[in-house]
C-alpha cells in the first residue's frame, strides 16, 4: 500500500513541478460551483470538487447517470439493476444515505430512503455538467450532505433546434428520446423525453423507464429566472434487491418535481432564492404479482410452484411529499464577502409500513381499492447559514456554520473552515475542517417487515471532517491530490448479528474513515507534442480505510465500502470524425455478504471492467457503438445481486439546430 501511495504522490508532485516550470500563463474556463454559499470558481476555491462536462458525458459508454458517475474514483456506485434501474451512490466510504443529490442546487434526496435518491427525472442528454463535491458539506449544503454531494446542472437553451436519438442492444434493450430547444434574446425553453426498455440480463431484471424534463430560463436586466420540472416512472424486476430470502421482488416508482428560482446581483450584492416541491410514489412487491409470477387468490399470493407466507397480505405502498424553500444573500465589502442564508423543508410520508397509525386509512391513487395508506409521519427541518469569505492576495479563507433546527432532534450548530493558498499561477493548496450531520430516514425509523426491523430510537449521525489537498492547472492538463479523515459518531447502519436472521437498524458507536483521492489529466496538446493519437487521458485513484470492522456482525452498508478504486478514461482519436473512448475500472471492496443458506460472510471479490465507445461524429449526427464489460467479468456490487456481463449497444443521435 505504501508503494502505491508513494507512486501517486510522485506522479502528482512531478506534474506540479512541470506546471511550476512552465512560463505559459494557464487560461482556465471558469466554472462557478457550489463550494460556498454564493459559489466559487473551481480554479480558485479551496476544495476537491471535480467536474464532469457534457463532452465527457458524451464520450462515456453510458446510458444512465450512475454509469457516468462510475468513472469518478471518489464515488462508489453500488448497482442493484442495470442502466440506472436502481443504484446507491456514496462517497469516500460513506453510506448511500450520506450523499446529497441536487439538480441545479435543488435537493432531491428522498426522506423515505436513500435508495430513491437517484430516481431523477433528468435524461442524460439534458445534463450540462456534474459537480462532484466530496467530503462533509453540511455547513454549505445542509444536513444531508454528510459525506459529500452531487449537483447536476442542466442545459439552458442557447439556440433553437431539435435532437433525436435511438439505440438498441442485447437483452431486448432499446432507448428512444429527443429534446427541443427554443431561444430568443434572453429567453429560452428546453424540453426532453426518454424511454428505455429491457427484457433483463437474467430472470426478473426486466425494466421500463420513462423520463421527462423541461425548463425555462429568462433574464431581465440583472435578474435571472429559472423554472424547471420533471417526471420519471420506473417499473422493474428486483431480483434479490433487498434480500435473497425473497428473490422475486418487483418495484414501481413515480417521481415528479417542480421548482422556481431567482438570482439578482450587482457589483457588491447577490441574492438567490428558490422554492420546490417533490413527490415520490413507490409500490414494492416482496412477491411479484402478475402473469407468470404470483397471483392474488383469496387473500394469498400463489404461483404455480409456491405460495407466499400467510403474513404477506399485500404490497408496500409509500408516498413522500417534500416542500421546501431557500435563500442566500451576500454582500462584498473590501476583501470580505459576507453571506447569510436559510432553508426550510417539510417532509411528509404516508404508507402502509412507515409512520404512526392513521385513524382513517387513505386510498392509494392509481391502485386497487384494497390498497390503503394506514400510517403517516411528518417532520420539519430548517437551517440558518452564515459565512465570511476573505480574499487577500494569495489567500482565500472561508469560515461559517449551519444552525440546524428539527422537530424531533432540536437545535444543533455545525461550523466549518476552509483555507486556500495560491502557490503560483497554476497551483492551489487548501485545508478544510468541518462538522456534518444526517438525520434518520423514515425507513431507518419505522420499517418492520421481511426480517428487517427499524428503530424509532435512532439518533442523528455526526462527523468531524478534515482534509488537506492541492490542485494544479498546467499547460498539458491538471492534477489533484487530497488526503481526508472523517471521525464519525452514532453512524446508522442495518446490521445482522452473527447467528441471527433479523437485520436491524442501529447506531454504530464510532467509526473513523481515512483516505486519499488523486487524479491527473493530460489534454490533447500534450499528445500532439509527443505525436500520440490521444485526445485526453484521465487517471483517478481513491483509497479509504476504517478503524472498525464488522467482526461479530454483518454490515449492510457502513462498513462495506470501496477500499481501492482506480479508473482510467482514455479518448483515442482515429480520424477527424472517429474516436474511441475507453473506461477502465478496478475495485477492491471491504466487507462481505451472506450467500443463501450460509451463516458466514463471503468477502466481496475484486473486479476489473473495461468499457468502450466508438463514435463517428459529424455536424448533424453521431453514430456510436458501445461495449460495456468487454471481458464479460462476473461481479457483485451489493449482496447476492449479480451484475450484467458483456452488454453491446449501438445508436444514432441526429441534430437539427438553427
Amino acid at each position: 500500500m505504501k508503494i502505491k501511495v508513494f507512486l501517486i504522490v510522485a506522479i502528482v508532485f512531478n506534474s506540479f513541478q512541470n506546471s511550476y516550470s512552465q512560463q505559459d500563463t494557464v487560461s482556465l474556463k471558469e466554472v462557478t460551483t457550489s463550494s460556498s454559499r454564493f459559489g466559487t470558481p473551481i480554479s480558485v476555491g479551496p476544495s476537491a470538487i471535480q467536474i464532469i462536462t457534457s463532452d465527457q458525458i458524451k464520450a462515456r459508454a453510458a446510458s444512465s447517470l450512475d454509469e457516468i458517475l462510475e468513472s469518478i474514483a471518489s464515488v462508489d456506485v453500488r448497482s442493484r439493476g442495470a442502466l440506472g434501474v436502481q443504484s446507491d451512490i456514496s462517497m469516500r466510504g460513506g453510506s448511500f444515505e450520506q450523499t446529497l443529490i441536487l439538480i441545479n442546487g435543488i435537493p432531491m434526496t428522498d426522506p423515505q430512503t436513500g435508495h430513491h435518491s437517484m430516481n431523477l427525472p433528468v435524461p442524460i442528454n439534458q445534463i450540462e455538467r456534474i459537480e462532484i463535491i466530496p467530503g462533509g458539506s453540511s455547513r454549505v449544503l445542509g444536513a444531508k450532505a454528510f459525506a459529500g454531494a452531487i449537483n447536476i446542472i442542466t442545459k439552458a437553451a442557447k439556440n433553437s433546434g431539435v435532437t433525436a436519438q435511438a439505440s438498441g442492444g442485447d437483452y431486448g434493450f432499446y432507448n428512444v428520446g429527443g429534446s427541443a430547444n427554443y431561444s430568443y434574446k434572453n429567453f429560452g425553453v428546453s424540453a426532453s423525453a426518454q424511454k428505455s426498455i429491457s427484457d433483463g440480463y437474467i430472470s426478473n431484471t426486466d425494466f421500463e423507464t420513462q423520463n421527462y424534463f423541461a425548463q425555462i430560463d429568462g433574464k431581465v436586466k440583472n435578474i435571472d429566472l429559472h423554472l424547471m420540472g420533471g417526471l420519471l416512472t420506473k417499473d422493474f424486476g428486483a431480483q434479490n434487491f433487498y434480500t435473497s430470502s425473497f428473490p422475486d421482488q418487483f418495484e414501481a416508482i413515480k417521481s415528479r418535481f417542480v421548482s422556481a428560482s431567482v438570482h439578482w446581483s450587482n457589483k457588491t450584492w447577490l441574492f438567490k432564492g428558490a422554492g420546490y416541491y417533490r413527490q415520490h410514489n413507490d409500490r414494492f412487491e416482496l412477491y411479484r404479482e402478475g402473469d407468470g409470477w404470483y397471483q392474488r387468490i383469496n387473500g394469498l399470493f400463489i404461483s404455480e410452484t409456491d405460495t407466499a407466507p400467510t403474513w404477506y397480505t399485500g404490497h408496500n405502498y409509500h408516498q413522500t411529499n417534500v416542500v421546501g424553500a431557500n435563500f442566500n444573500l451576500s454582500k462584498t465589502i473590501g476583501i470580505h464577502t459576507f453571506s447569510i442564508g436559510g432553508d426550510i423543508r417539510n417532509e411528509y410520508v404516508q404508507s402502509n409500513v412507515l409512520g404512526e397509525n392513521l385513524d382513517n386509512p387513505k386510498t392509494v391513487n392509481g391502485e386497487p381499492s384494497f390498497a390503503k395508506y394506514t400510517k403517516d409521519a411528518e417532520r420539519n427541518e430548517s437551517g440558518l447559514y452564515i459565512e465570511d469569505q476573505i480574499s487577500y492576495k494569495r489567500w482565500l479563507i472561508s469560515a461559517g456554520g449551519l444552525m440546524s433546527v428539527t422537530t424531533k432532534y432540536g437545535t444543533r450548530v455545525y461550523p466549518g473552515l476552509n483555507v486556500g493558498f495560491r502557490l503560483n499561477t497554476n497551483i492551489r493548496l487548501y485545508a478544510t475542517v468541518s462538522q456534518s450531520v444526517r438525520y434518520p430516514t423514515y425507513t431507518d425509523l419505522y420499517y418492520r417487515i421481511g426480517g428487517a426491523v427499524g428503530s424509532k430510537e435512532l439518533n442523528p449521525e455526526t462527523s468531524l471532517n478534515y482534509e488537506v489537498g492541492s490542485r494544479a492547472f498546467f499547460k498539458y492538463g491538471s492534477a489533484s491530490l487530497a488526503a481526508f479523515r472523517r471521525e464519525s459518531k452514532a453512524l446508522i447502519d442495518w446490521i445482522r448479528v452473527a447467528g441471527e436472521n433479523t437485520t436491524k437498524a442501529a447506531n454504530i458507536t464510532e467509526v473513523n474513515f481515512s483516505g486519499l483521492d488523486a487524479s491527473i489529466s493530460l489534454n490533447d496538446q500534450f499528445f500532439s507534442d509527443v505525436q500520440i493519437p490521444f485526445q485526453e487521458v484521465k487517471l483517478l485513484y481513491s483509497f479509504v480505510s476504517a478503524d472498525t470492522a464488522s467482526n461479530n456482525f454483518e454490515s449492510n452498508y457502513v462498513l462495506d465500502f470501496l477500499k481501492h478504486k482506480f479508473t482510467a478514461a482514455i479518448s483515442q482519436k482515429i480520424s477527424n470524425q472517429i474516436t474511441i473512448n475507453w473506461l477502465v475500472n478496478y475495485q477492491v471492496r471491504n466487507g462481505g455478504y451472506r450467500k443463501p443458506g450460509e451463516t458466514i460472510e463471503t468477502a466481496y471479490p475484486n473486479f476489473f471492467t473495461l468499457d468502450a465507445r466508438l463514435v463517428h461524429s459529424t455536424k448533424r449526427a453521431d453514430i456510436f457503438f458501445d461495449v460495456n464489460n468487454i471481458f464479460n467479468k462476473t461481479f457483485v456490487d451489493l449482496g447476492n445481486i449479480v451484475q450484467p456481463g458483456r452488454w453491446i449497444k449501438a445508436g444514432l443521435v441526429v441534430r437539427f439546430v438553427k
